[in-house]
């Protein structure tokens, strides 16, 4: 299910072959940020996705990876040429961290990996 801004489309159900939908929240705040959160069932989410007056940037939840998608950790480290940490920032988003994200999610979601 979205969330955007206080608005709650219908429910999306899921069928077979269709990618899942996480919800999605968003908060805009005094100084000028916004912030995406693309949350699973418990609330939690693997990225944060910012927006500020100068930059982009997603921020990481090595926890909820650790909790909820620890078998992806490895493929979005090697995708950000570091480590995952808690609250660290990528600045640029590859392809190849798109796709680890989204099968990062997936596992969440599923609790199987689909790479």
């Amino acid at each position: 299910m979205f969330t955007l801004r206080g608005r709650t489309p219908p429910q999306i159900p899921r069928t077979p072959g269709q990618p899942l939908v996480p919800q999605l929240t968003t908060y805009h705040g005094k100084a000028g940020i916004t912030t995406l959160l693309l949350r699973l069932s418990d609330g939690a989410g693997l990225v944060t996705i910012y927006r500020d007056t100068r930059s982009s940037y997603l921020q990481f939840s090595r926890s909820v990876f650790e909790r909820r998608a620890p078998r992806s950790l490895a493929a979005v480290e090697a995708a950000i040429g570091g480590r995952v940490r808690q609250g660290n920032v990528i600045y640029e988003v590859s392809d190849q961290l798109l796709a680890a994200l989204t099968a990062a999610y997936e596992e969440a979601a599923t609790g199987q990996l689909t790479t």
